[in-house]
């Protein structure tokens, strides 16, 4: 700070004087030796009287915390208490008789002058001696004393009050409750949120004993608690309070000692913390705890932690039980150390989830201690349990045992693939009808049963099966699934399906209506059976006990004929005999042609032709052109039968019923290639008159159903001179080259194309 002047064209001489006049008088006015000091001013020397010094306003100013000041009317100070020297940082002698304005870094002296003649009070900057800044507030009143005019100046160091201005905002604005107690535990200080948490208004609270805060069970302890905070001891404690109301309340508190600069303690701090809020989530998360506890020591499935190097740091009771060894005994040590059966599975799965940080799941199979020799099997999952930064700590297992699951599986695939190879055996279909959406579901084997490739889209399932089923068939199809609905029996029907080639397919189908709860039908399940090769075998039968019976007629018939010529062309029994027994010889060698023929070989149309008309060939009234082409063992059966009936009837009402009547057989292929057929002309001539019959007998069904069997066709002529028959058949449903002569092969070969 530079030297101080009060007159600044005065020498350093006359300073020092000056000075040292200075620093007597204030040594006779802190004494009381003076009444008045003359002060040099612009015009005369100022003379100041100090009547008042002795009074007690001097004490009481001398020991004010404020700076205190009396200034002249051109800014000289006068009069400096002890808090104002502190506040530059200078002796008292040092101030009095200086400009004020010189201690002032914000205000020129003619400002400063002005300010003092026209403000009460204004803030300003004060230098202290080693030039630094003090923030202050200048209170001022003027008053007149003997005629003169001088200031009172108060000076109020700000940057104190600042700081404790603040930290009263701060504690007003805590969140949790703050306040003060005397060492015996009197409130001195209470901030709005012990208000809020106590429920006691600030006034209701200071001045009164803690006590009133504390609950009955723990008043003993307050003497002590205070005892330790004089002591200079600091706590913290979680603790009940009782607010206002008589309500418990969880606090958290911390109790410190207030010091003073000399460091007794003054005073004790507290800060409560409500923590009610937090104690009930504690509680909660303690039973939840709790259970989770239970659930894990209790849960069906096994459950473990292992270390980072495999060895168990929990185990359940459900798992160790699994394990056959006592759950405590599984602590500390590794898995394979229990079980050394499973750890090529165990081990690679641990080192998948440290190396991965992901979830491992496996089955896996082995022995254990509680069951040797028994293999088991396993479902694990294997899981990271991971630090608040992310490390793999442990690592957590489910264990579910799935033996029983894997044996009842094992049987299950075993009846499935039995139940699949009866299905396939027995060429049977498995259908699910959703009758809720109409849809449904087939197996591979109804598929193809109706004609579909797998999953085909346009397959016919659930309500569209209908649309497949043969018109014919189809209502009473309907008939009975809907019988089977309303009264819950199964249904069975044989019935008939087109196939998308066109193909017809007999069905055996049998199905049972699945009701809800309520016993709404809601799915019908089933299966078919191809019956196809059945019905054809019935049809079969049934048309041969038909022409068996036709033909044992016939026979009789045949057999009465044979006498009746025989007889009109023998002349003594033994002839008769004779012939008798060459014409049924050559009848039942006609019926080993069409008992014993072996469906795998074949025969040629001339041996056919020849074997079915042997007994008539010896009245030399029957001709046969030869035809070498070979036809199959059914299409010579067909031929046959034919041949056979046309014979008889030949015989009974045509050309062979008389004397004069022949026939004439000619057997001929027509047509090139693929197209060729085997025509055969039977022409009676020389016989009886024949007309149309009246009616369609057994024996025209049967040529019909023959020709069928040729996959052809078969005409009649009925004319004046016998009857005439057209047979026509593809050489492609009929003719084979197996056992043809070598001289015979060139011609079935063009025959056949």
């Amino acid at each position: 700070m530079s030297t101080l002047q009060i007159d600044p064209r005065n020498e350093l001489a006359s300073l020092r004087r000056r000075l040292a006049e200075a620093e007597e008088t204030l040594e006779a006015i802190r004494s009381g030796a003076v009444d008045a000091i003359v002060v040099d001013a612009a015009g005369a020397p100022a003379v100041y009287t100090l009547k008042s010094a002795a009074d007690p306003y001097r004490a009481l100013v001398e020991k004010m915390a404020e700076g205190a000041l009396t200034v002249s009317f051109d800014g000289v100070i006068l009069y400096a208490n002890a808090a104002f020297a502190r506040m530059i940082a200078l002796p008292v002698e040092r101030v009095i008789g200086v400009h004020f304005a010189d201690f002032v870094a914000d205000f020129p002296n003619d400002e400063l002058k002005k300010a003092l003649q026209q403000t009460t009070r204004y803030d300003v900057l004060l230098r202290k001696s080693g030039g630094q800044i003090l923030h202050a507030r200048v209170s001022c009143s003027s008053i007149i004393i003997d005629d003169l005019h001088v200031f009172c100046l108060t000076v109020t160091d700000l940057s104190g009050q600042e700081l404790r201005l603040r930290h009263e905002a701060l504690i007003n604005s805590c969140a949790d409750a703050i306040y003060t107690l005397t060492v015996d535990g009197t409130i001195t200080t209470w901030n709005p949120a012990a208000e809020r948490l106590y429920g006691y208004r600030s006034q209701e609270a200071v001045g009164r004993r803690i006590h009133v805060l504390v609950p009955p069970e723990q008043q003993e302890e307050i003497a002590s608690i205070l005892s330790r905070v004089t002591h200079g001891e600091t706590f913290h404690r979680e603790t009940l309070r009782v607010c206002k109301a008589g309500k418990s309340i969880d606090v958290a508190l911390s109790v410190s000692p207030i010091q003073s600069s000399d460091g007794n303690v003054e005073g004790i701090s507290v800060i409560a913390r409500d923590i009610t809020d937090r104690k009930r989530i504690e509680e909660g998360l303690k039973e939840r705890l709790a259970e989770i506890e239970a659930l894990y020591d209790n849960a069906p499935i096994g459950l473990a932690l292992f270390d980072q190097d495999f060895r168990f740091l929990r185990i359940n009771e459900a798992l160790a039980e699994m394990n056959g060894t006592a759950a405590v005994e599984h602590i500390g040590r590794a898995a394979w150390d229990i079980v050394p059966t499973l750890r090529s599975g165990v081990e690679s799965n641990f080192r998948q989830v440290l190396q991965t940080g992901e979830v491992v799941e496996a089955e896996i199979s082995g022995e254990t201690p509680k069951l040797p020799g028994v293999t088991r099997f396993w479902h694990e999952k294997y899981y990271p349990l991971r630090t608040p930064d992310g490390r793999i700590a442990a690592i957590g297992a489910t264990v579910e045992e799935i033996t029983e699951r894997k044996h009842n599986e094992q049987r299950l695939q075993q009846t499935s693939d039995r139940l699949r190879l009866a299905l396939e055996a027995g060429h049977m279909g498995v259908w699910d009808w959703d009758l809720m959406t109409g849809g449904g579901f087939w197996d591979a084997a109804e598929y193809k049963l109706c004609g579909y490739a797998p999953d085909a889209p346009d397959a016919p399932i659930g309500d569209e099966f209908f649309n497949i089923v043969h018109p014919d068939d189809r209502e009473q199809f309907a008939q009975l699934v809907e019988r089977s609905k309303s009264s819950y029996e199964s249904f069975v029907a044989e019935f008939r399906i087109i196939r998308p080639n066109g193909s017809v397919c007999w069905l055996l189908g049998q199905g049972k209506c699945i009701r809800d709860p309520d016993g709404v039908p809601v799915r019908m399940i089933g299966v078919n059976f191809d019956i196809t090769d059945r019905k054809r075998s019935e049809d079969a039968r049934e048309l041969l006990l038909r022409e068996l019976d036709h033909r044992v007629k016939n026979l009789f018939a045949m057999i009465s004929a044979l006498i009746g010529l025989s007889a009109r062309h023998c002349e003594t029994p033994q002839q008769l005999v004779a012939s008798l027994r060459d014409r049924l010889s050559a009848l039942s060698r006609a019926y080993d042609l069409i008992r014993g023929t072996d469906l795998d070989n074949s025969v040629s149309v001339d041996q056919v032709l020849t074997k079915a008309l042997a007994p008539f060939l010896s009245q030399r009234r029957v001709s046969i052109s030869d035809c070498p082409v070979l036809i199959s063992a059914n299409a010579a059966i067909s031929l046959t039968l034919i041949m056979h009936e046309l014979a008889t009837n030949a015989v009974k009402y045509g050309a062979l019923s008389v004397s004069s009547g022949h026939l004439c057989i000619e057997s001929t292929t027509v047509g090139p290639g693929r197209e060729a057929k085997l025509v055969i002309h039977w022409n009676e001539r020389g016989g009886p008159p024949v007309s149309v019959p009246n009616r369609k007998g057994f024996g025209s069904m049967l040529l019909a159903q023959s020709a069928r069997g040729l996959g052809g066709t078969i005409d009649l002529e009925y004319g004046v001179e016998g009857l005439t028959a057209t047979i026509e058949a593809p050489l492609t449903q009929v003719a084979t080259t197996i056992g043809v002569s070598d001289n015979e092969k060139s011609g079935v070969a063009s025959a056949v194309g």
